[in-house]
């Protein structure tokens, strides 16, 4: 299980991560991240960790605004200094509100609780192998899309699939590369992109950037795990890839 915990301040953070580390059993991975930027970037260039602790004192309704925008998949545990906002917590994916620091027992409480709903986790696992098989062969036959529409004032072209390095996402616009450097933005989403294009040729990397595989100039070891990416023509923001998903990853290199 990977956690990361969020917090307003380093030391409130470290005292959580150091409450969780007296646990029995521990998670795989525990991240730290404080203030709203970091948060932001961490789940723009990482997959989404099973359970989230938020230590969030009297933001609460900034991790709202964050949680309404980016649909995290994780369990969320939130403490707070009091209980206005607790009514409106559950309306994600919200294990439990406190409104006190965090004990060992509030910890454990929470790490069982998230252990009860995903106890058949093999079961789990083999609904989503069995999914992901169905995809497969749905998409044996499908036809990929071959151009897409751009348009620059009023002048609009026609690029072809062949000729883009990759896709990217950069302040809410999402925007097409070609391998010659030239840039245009794109009405599609990038999930929208990912379902279009052929996944042997192109990799969802992270939220932000979906890679032709010819578009990679070099590829470095990162931090726990996690790959780090140079493309050709030069991305205007680093490439991360998570250590979850560099495994898939590594397994698209080497088809």
């Amino acid at each position: 299980m990977n956690v990361l915990i969020v917090s307003v301040s380093k030391k409130s953070a470290q005292l959580l991560s150091k409450t969780i580390q007296r646990l029995s059993q521990q998670p795989d991975n525990i991240d730290i991240v404080v203030g709203r930027d970091d948060f932001l970037n961490y789940l723009n260039n990482n997959e989404d960790p099973e359970l989230i602790f938020n230590v969030c004192d009297d933001e609460v309704e900034d991790l709202f605004s964050i949680y309404s925008k980016k649909q995290v998949s994780s369990a969320l545990v939130f403490f707070a200094r009091n209980d206005r906002h607790m009514a409106s917590s559950f309306l994600f994916n919200t294990l439990y509100f406190y409104t006190a620091e965090a004990s060992i027992e509030d910890v454990k409480f929470c790490f069982d609780k998230y252990s009860t709903y995903f106890k058949e986790k093999s079961e789990v696992s083999y609904v989503k192998d069995l999914q992901k098989l169905t995809h497969l062969l749905a998409e044996k036959d499908k036809e990929y899309k071959k151009r897409f529409m751009v348009k620059i004032g009023n002048v609009i072209r026609s690029v072809n699939v062949q000729d883009i390095a990759y896709f990217f996402s950069h302040e809410r616009i999402n925007y097409l590369v070609k391998f010659n450097g030239k840039k245009f933005p794109i009405d599609n989403s990038l999930d929208e992109v990912e379902e279009l294009l052929d996944p042997e040729v192109f990799f969802r990397a992270n939220r932000q950037f979906m890679i032709n595989i010819d578009s990679i100039a070099e590829i470095h070891p990162y931090f726990k795990g996690r790959v780090k990416l140079n493309l050709e023509p030069n991305q205007a923001s680093e490439l991360v890839i998570s250590a979850e998903k560099s495994r898939s990853f590594k397994d698209w290199l080497d088809e």
